[in-house]
């Protein structure tokens, strides 16, 4: 299934399961995807505006009114004018209102403005020792891919997935850890089946850093990601 079926299909709610979350996952690192997605939820939102019931509608039965009552045409055409100029103005701000509210992580400039907001928010609640280690990190060559990557934004009320990519974590035993600046000392813990290379929980807006160990052992992968409302 291509990408245009893929978003299609997510927009008609016909995508399920398994495939709805491996697309939703998907979109919080895939740009490209997150653009697509964004453009025909305007192509819907559009003729959601301009079709059956929306302002061509309403435009019609300004028409038709007019026309029955026999009005001057000068006057009508520009009562029927300014209707016309408010509505679609109106259609316009509704539309850019809902994807300045509901989309920001669809949209590449509104997710760097929260994301910019977030960690002004949370600036006091920064780990410094744990963020120098982070800025090492991104300055390996081949770093692995672990997620939620550093610094990424999640919509509250959905799953949080962790995932990393290491070969040499298999048939270790392993434990994640869940914490905040106010939790560091006694952070949420899961130990983890051998081989698992994806763990998923819910939790809470706020900001916070994880850290995957091989228990009893060492730290190997940890990142910091923002829940948001």
């Amino acid at each position: 299934m291509d990408d245009i079926t893929r978003i299609l299909a997510y927009l008609d709610g016909k995508l399920e399961g398994a495939e709805k979350k491996a697309f939703e996952e998907e979109l919080t690192t895939n740009a490209s995807l997150q653009q697509d997605l964004e453009f025909y939820q305007n192509l819907r939102l559009v003729g959601e505006v301009f079709g059956k019931g929306g302002i061509k509608a309403q435009l019609e039965n300004v028409w038709a009114t007019k026309q029955a009552s026999q009005t001057k045409q000068v006057s009508s055409t520009w009562q029927y004018a300014v209707v016309a100029i408010v509505l679609i103005v109106t259609g316009v701000w509704v539309v850019w209102q809902l994807n300045r509210s509901k989309n920001w992580w669809q949209n590449q400039q509104r997710y760097a403005q929260v994301l910019q907001q977030q960690k002004k928010r949370y600036a006091s609640q920064r780990l410094p020792v744990l963020d120098t280690q982070m800025a090492q990190q991104r300055g390996i060559a081949a770093p692995q891919k672990n997620l939620p990557a550093i610094d990424t934004l999640l919509k509250a009320g959905q799953e949080v997935v962790f995932s990393w990519n290491n070969a040499s974590l298999k048939g270790q035993k392993l434990e994640l850890e869940v914490f905040t600046k106010a939790t560091q000392s006694q952070p949420k813990r899961w130990d983890l089946p051998k081989n698992k290379a994806v763990f998923k929980t819910s939790l809470p807006p706020g900001f916070y850093y994880w850290r995957l160990n091989i228990k009893g052992e060492e730290t190997v992968n940890f990142g910091r990601f923002y829940v948001v409302k």
